[in-house]
C-alpha cells in the first residue's frame, strides 16, 4: 500500500464479533441484532438534532444524560461467555454483570427527529465487552405532554399520558399516538445493544429504561438488571443551519454542497441569521474572509409558529474529522462572527452546534485539495539490472498542504536524460512520455537497456489552462550488470513466532551496493513459514524481511527472492530450528529375525520436539540401551551408550538361538523429563507436560528350516499359504504348504501373514511422462492428510509432500526434465492430465 499517495489509504476493514455460544436458547432466531434500529421508517430530520447518531467513545454515563454523546469504555477483560460451572442456566460471565446503563445521542429532539439509544453492560465500572447475544429490552416508562398544548410544556403545564406502573395508563397502544416505538429484545454485541425510534409532532418528556432478563427457564434465582431512567425531551423549537460559499476572487456568494478548498488561513465562519440573511451581512463577510474560498455557516432557531427566535447562548461548537474532535469551542454570548481554525487537510468534516436548550444541528463540510504545487515520484527501485529489467513507478500530485489533488486536468511530461533506460508507454519504448492526469496520480514503467549506467528522470507538471509549469522534480536512477543477494538470519525456530531475516544486495566483489532503494518479495514453502507482508522495502541496499514460522522445522529450506527492477529470481536457503526434544522415537529396521546369533536388526533413535519435528540441532544427547533379564535369552546387545548426531542415533540388536518376542529399552542421557512445556485450553488454564526420555522396541525371532531350499523356489503371490499353517520341511513330498506355495498348477485360494506382496503398498502420487502430478490418496484418511507445494531448489523444479496431521515432511519429487511443457487447465484440472 505504500505505492499509494501518503494520504490515500486502504482500509483494513472491520469485522463484527458474534457470540461464541448462543447463551439464550429459548430466544427466537428472529430477535433483532443490536446494530438495527427500532423503526426503519423513521428518517432523520434536517432540523433540531439533525438526525445525530452520536459518538461511540468516551466514559461511562449515568441514566440522566448530562452530556448527550454516547460514551463507551472499550475495555475487555478477556472473559468468555461459555462456562456455566454451577449449572444454573446462566453463564458465569453474566453472573458478574452488576449494572447496565442507557444513554442517548442528545437530550432534546425536534419534531419528526430520530432518537438513538445505547445500552451498555458493566462489571465493576468496566465495560463488559465479552457479553454477546444477551437480550436487552428497551422500554418507555412514562410519557408527559403539555396539558395546554398552546403553551410551552413546564412543571405547571404537565400531564402524564402513559405510565408503565399505572394500570390505567400502561396500555402500549397509547405510545403510538406520540412516538414510533416498539418494545422488543435486542441482542447485545461486544457489551452493547442499540435501538432507535422517531418522534412525532408533540412536545413531550419521555422516560426510558433498558433491562436485561435471560429468557430461559433454566436460570435459578432469575437475574434482572435495569438501567436508571433516561429522560429525553421533544420540543417544537428547531435549531437549523445553512451554508453558503464566499469566493474572495469574484466577491460573490453561491449555494454549494458545503465544499471549499484547503487553506492555511481561516476558511470556515459562523454567523447568527437572527441578525440578518447572508446577503444582508455580505459586507461583514467581505471584511473578515481571508481565504480564496470561505464557507459561511448561518445558524437559525424557529418556534412552533415558525417564527425566528433568539438562539440561547452559550453554544457549543464541535468539529469532527472521522471520530476525532479537531475543534471544540464554547461561545458564551452572541458574536458577529465566529471564526474556526483553518482546515488544511482535505476530507469530510462534521460540524455540530448545540445551544443551551440542548438542541443541536449538524452539517458536513467537504474540504478539497487546492491547486497543484508539488509532485512526488515513488520509484519502484532506483537501481535496475541492465538488459531489460522493468520497474513500475508512480507519481502523485499534491497541493501546498500535502493533499493529493484530483478532479482537475493536468499534463505530466517525463524525460530520461541518457540511453540507459526507456519508458514503456502508449507509443512503445521512448525516452520521453506524456500523460493526462485527472485523478491525481499516474503509474508508469521504466525499462533498462543493455547499456549500464545512470540517468536523470525529469518530471514536469503543466496546468493546461495557463500552460505553466506548476511543479517539477528530478530523480536519479542507474543500472548495473550484476547483483547478488546475501541473507543474514538469526536463530529461527518453529512455533508461530515472528523472525527477521536481513537481506543485503551486493556487487560481484561482495560489497554492499550504494544507495539502492526498492522492494523485495520473499517466498518459500508455506508449510514452513509465511511472510508478514506481501513485500518489504529495501533502503540503501538492505531490507529486513519478517516471517512467521509454523510448526514444521527444517534445514536448508529453499526460498525465492525477487526484487523490483531485477529481471531474475534469486535462490537461497534458510533453516528453521526445532524446539528442545521432549520424546525419543524407536524405529526398528527389521522387526522379524531368524533366531541365529549372527542375525541382527539396526535400530534408529530420533529425538522429537513437541511438534513432532526431528531435533536435528541436537548432537550432545546420548542413550543407554538395556534388555531386561526375561528377554536376554532372545535378544542381545553388547554395545555401550550411543550418541546422537543431528538428532539421530543407531545401534544393532542381535538375535540368539532361542526364538521368541523380545523387548529392549532406550533411555536418554540426560533425561528429557526436564524439557517440559505447557498446553493451554480454551478457559485460559494450562497443563504442564514433561518430556519422556524412555521408549521400548520389539523384535520377534523365529526358526526357518531349510531356508536355502526356499531361496531358489518361485511362488505365485496370488496363492499363498494358509494363516497359521506349519511350514515344516518343504522337501516333504505333497506337503500342504509346499503344494500351495510352490506348485504352479495349484488353484487354491489362501492367505498368509509371512509373505508380503509389494502390490499392496499404498502409493500416494504418480508423475506421468509430461510431468503432470496425480494424487491417488484419500484425504478422508488422516494418515494420508497430505498436501504438495511447488518450489525451486537451485535450478530444479520440485514439489514437496507434507503430512499435515503428523506435521512431517514425506519427501520431495524433483522434475529432472529437459522439456517441461506448460499446460492451461481451462475448465477442469483433468484437462492437464494425459
Amino acid at each position: 500500500s505504500n505505492m499509494l499517495p501518503p494520504k490515500i489509504t486502504i482500509s483494513d476493514g472491520h469485522c463484527s464479533m458474534s457470540s461464541a455460544l448462543d447463551l439464550f436458547e429459548n430466544h427466537s432466531s428472529n430477535t433483532p441484532s443490536s446494530n438495527g434500529s427500532g423503526n426503519s421508517s423513521s428518517g432523520a430530520s434536517s432540523s433540531g438534532n439533525g438526525g445525530n447518531t452520536g459518538a461511540s467513545n468516551g466514559s461511562r454515563q449515568s441514566g440522566q444524560n448530562g452530556n448527550s454523546n454516547f460514551k463507551l469504555n472499550n475495555q475487555n477483560n478477556g472473559k468468555s461467555c461459555v462456562v456455566d460451572e454451577n449449572s444454573n442456566g446462566l453463564s458465569d460471565c453474566l453472573e458478574g454483570i452488576d449494572s447496565i446503563t442507557l444513554a442517548s445521542d442528545s437530550n432534546v429532539y425536534a419534531y419528526n427527529d430520530y432518537v438513538s439509544l445505547l445500552a451498555t453492560f458493566y462489571e465493576k465500572d468496566k465495560k463488559a465487552t465479552y457479553v454477546n447475544g444477551a437480550p436487552v429490552t428497551f422500554e418507555i416508562v412514562k410519557i408527559e405532554k403539555a396539558k395546554d398544548e398552546q403553551k410551552d410544556i413546564s412543571n405547571s403545564n404537565l400531564e402524564v399520558v402513559y405510565d408503565i406502573t399505572d394500570p390505567n395508563l400502561n396500555n402500549e397502544n397509547i405510545i403510538s399516538d406520540y412516538v414510533n416505538f416498539s418494545s422488543y429484545p435486542v441482542r447485545s454485541s461486544i457489551g452493547t445493544s442499540k435501538y432507535g425510534f422517531s418522534t412525532k409532532n408533540k412536545d413531550l418528556n419521555i422516560y426510558l429504561r433498558a433491562k436485561f432478563t435471560p429468557n430461559t427457564t433454566k436460570v435459578q434465582n432469575k437475574k434482572w438488571i435495569e438501567s436508571p431512567n433516561l429522560k429525553v425531551e421533544v420540543r417544537s423549537n428547531t435549531f437549523t443551519s445553512f451554508a453558503t460559499k464566499y469566493d474572495k476572487k469574484t466577491n460573490t456568494l453561491s449555494n454549494s454542497l458545503s465544499t471549499i478548498e484547503s487553506s492555511s488561513k481561516p476558511n470556515v465562519y459562523l454567523i447568527d441569521l437572527g441578525i440578518g440573511t447572508f446577503e444582508q451581512q455580505l459586507s461583514k463577510i467581505q471584511s473578515f474572509s481571508e481565504s480564496n474560498e470561505n464557507l459561511i455557516v448561518g445558524m437559525s432557531k424557529t418556534s412552533k409558529t415558525k417564527s425566528t427566535i433568539d438562539i440561547k447562548y452559550p453554544i457549543n461548537i464541535k468539529l469532527f474529522n472521522k471520530d476525532n474532535i479537531v475543534q471544540d469551542l464554547e461561545i458564551k454570548s452572541k458574536q458577529d462572527v465566529i471564526k474556526l481554525s483553518p482546515l488544511t487537510d482535505s476530507g469530510t468534516y462534521k460540524l455540530k452546534i448545540t445551544d443551551s436548550d440542548s438542541l443541536s444541528t449538524t452539517r458536513e463540510i467537504y474540504v478539497s485539495a487546492s491547486a497543484v504545487e508539488k509532485v512526488d515520484v515513488k520509484l519502484g527501485t532506483n537501481l535496475l539490472l541492465s538488459g531489460g529489467s522493468v520497474s513500475t513507478n508512480i507519481l502523485t500530485l499534491y497541493d501546498g498542504h500535502d493533499n493529493p489533488v484530483s478532479g482537475k486536468r493536468y499534463i505530466a511530461q517525463l524525460e530520461l536524460s541518457n540511453d540507459n533506460f526507456v519508458f514503456i508507454g502508449p507509443d512503445g519504448e521512448t525516452k520521453t512520455v506524456s500523460y493526462e492526469i485527472y485523478e491525481g496520480f499516474q503509474a508508469f514503467r521504466i525499462k533498462s537497456t543493455d547499456k549500464a549506467g545512470g540517468t536523470d528522470l525529469n518530471v514536469k507538471i503543466i496546468d493546461p489552462e495557463t500552460n505553466t509549469v506548476v511543479a517539477n522534480t528530478t530523480q536519479k536512477i542507474r543500472s548495473i550488470e550484476n547483483i547478488n543477494v546475501s541473507l543474514s538470519e538469526s536463530d529461527i525456530s518453529v512455533g508461530g513466532e515472528t523472525h527477521k531475516i536481513k537481506v543485503s544486495l551486493r556487487d560481484n566483489n561482495g560489497n554492499i551496493l550504494v544507495g539502492m532503494n526498492s522492494r523485495i518479495y520473499f517466498s518459500g514453502d508455506s508449510n514452513y513459514f509465511r511472510p508478514t507482508k506481501p513485500y518489504f522495502d529495501i533502503v540503501n541496499s538492505e531490507a529486513e524481511v519478517e516471517i512467521t514460522t509454523k510448526n514444521l522445522a527444517g534445514a536448508d529450506i529453499p526460498v525465492e527472492i525477487q526484487i523490483e527492477g531485477i529481471d531474475k529470481i534469486f535462490n537461497s536457503k534458510i533453516s528453521i530450528k526445532p524446539l528442545k526434544p521432549v520424546k525419543v522415537e524407536v524405529i526398528v529396521g527389521n522387526s522379524k529375525l531368524e533366531a541365529k546369533e549372527d542375525k541382527y536388526s539396526t535400530v534408529y533413535l530420533e529425538l522429537k520436539d513437541k511438534f513432532n519435528n526431528l531435533v536435528f540441532t541436537d548432537s550432545s544427547t546420548k542413550a543407554n540401551v538395556s534388555i531386561d533379564q526375561k528377554y536376554s535369552q532372545i535378544l542381545k546387545y553388547s554395545g555401550g551408550p550411543v550418541s546422537f548426531r543431528n538428532g539421530v542415533a543407531n545401534f544393532n540388536i542381535n538375535a540368539t538361538k532361542i526364538p521368541g518376542i523380545g523387548y529392549f529399552k532406550v533411555s536418554t542421557i540426560p533425561s528429557l523429563g526436564q524439557n517440559s512445556f505447557n498446553l493451554s485450553s480454551d478457559d485460559n488454564s494450562s497443563t504442564k507436560v514433561d518430556g519422556v526420555g524412555e521408549n521400548v522396541g520389539k523384535i520377534e525371532t523365529f526358526y526357518f528350516w531349510n531356508k536355502e531350499k526356499v531361496q531358489r523356489q518361485h511362488y505365485n503371490t496370488l496363492y499363498t499359504t494358509l494363516l497359521g499353517a506349519n511350514y515344516g520341511d518343504i522337501e516333504q513330498k505333497d506337503y500342504l504348504a509346499g503344494a500351495l506355495i510352490f506348485d504352479k498348477n495349484s488353484r487354491a485360494l489362501a492367505v498368509t501373514s509371512l509373505l508380503d506382496s509389494g502390490l499392496k503398498k499404498d502409493n500416494i502420487l504418480t508423475v506421468n511422462d509430461s510431468g503432470a502430478v496425480r494424487e491417488i490418496f484419500s484425504k478422508a484418511d488422516l494418515s494420508q492428510n497430505l498436501n504438495t507445494n511447488i518450489g525451486i531448489d537451485g535450478t530444479k523444479l520440485y514439489f514437496n509432500v507434507y503430512n499435515t496431521s503428523l506435521n512431517a515432511t514425506i519427501g520431495k519429487v524433483y522434475y529432472n526434465l529437459h522439456d517441461v511443457k506448460l499446460g492451461v487447465c481451462k475448465d477442469n484440472l483433468e484437462d492437464c492430465f494425459d
